[in-house]
């Protein structure tokens, strides 16, 4: 059975409240919602295996379809909301 994870932060989406961006520390960034609606992608993870655990997230204030991700290694990845790989680090 693999570890479980732990959540370091939640965020709501600020297009659409249902959805929910959950920071783990394995890394990735998981994608669910509140009503159990199917959502894609239903994980976020960086295209490098670096071993830094997401401890924050924000959305674009400007309704732009991508979020931010701060991870404990230093690094800081762009996500677009429908990809799953983060194109920018």
């Amino acid at each position: 059975m693999p570890p479980a994870q732990r959540a370091k932060n939640m965020k709501f989406s600020l297009k659409d409240p249902t959805q929910f961006f959950i920071a783990t520390d394995s890394g990735c960034i998981l994608h669910g919602s509140r009503h159990g609606d199917r959502v894609s992608p239903r994980r976020y993870r960086k295209q490098t295996d670096s071993p830094g655990e997401v401890i924050h997230l924000d959305f674009s204030p400007f309704g732009l379809p991508c979020f931010l991700a701060g991870s404990s290694d230093g690094s800081i990845c762009l996500y677009g909301l429908t990809q799953g790989k983060g194109p920018f680090h």
